[in-house]
């Protein structure tokens, strides 16, 4: 069974449920504003319905989901040998790029 427990509003991460006004809604974001006044307040975005803005010390309720079992690989990851060929030509042309770069001087008003 889930866990339902209290907790202040800037505790809530995405992927919590929190319940409001009987209302079970799922957390897709978070954000901390201040209000007029100076004091914190927390912008809540859910998957559906209208974001809410609460006092950042307000209590609500919140009920972590369940972890999902975690699911195979998929067929083309090979952890057992060594990378896929296409891997290893795409890190080897990000280097030899990387190594190639244009390096500036403080004289060429380069940090």
């Amino acid at each position: 069974m889930a866990d339902e427990r209290l907790q202040w509003a800037f505790r809530v991460v995405p992927g919590d449920h929190v319940t409001l006004d009987g209302i079970r809604h799922e957390v897709t974001g978070s954000r901390v504003e201040r209000y007029a006044t100076g004091g914190l307040a927390v912008v809540l975005a859910f998957r559906t319905g209208f974001p809410v803005r609460l006092s950042a010390t307000a209590l609500v309720t919140v009920i972590t989901p369940e972890p999902r079992p975690a699911e195979p690989p998929p067929a083309e990851v090979n952890r057992d040998g060594p990378p896929v060929r296409g891997v290893v030509c795409a890190t080897g042309r990000l280097l030899t790029a990387w190594a190639r770069r244009r390096t500036g001087t403080a004289d060429e008003g380069h940090a």
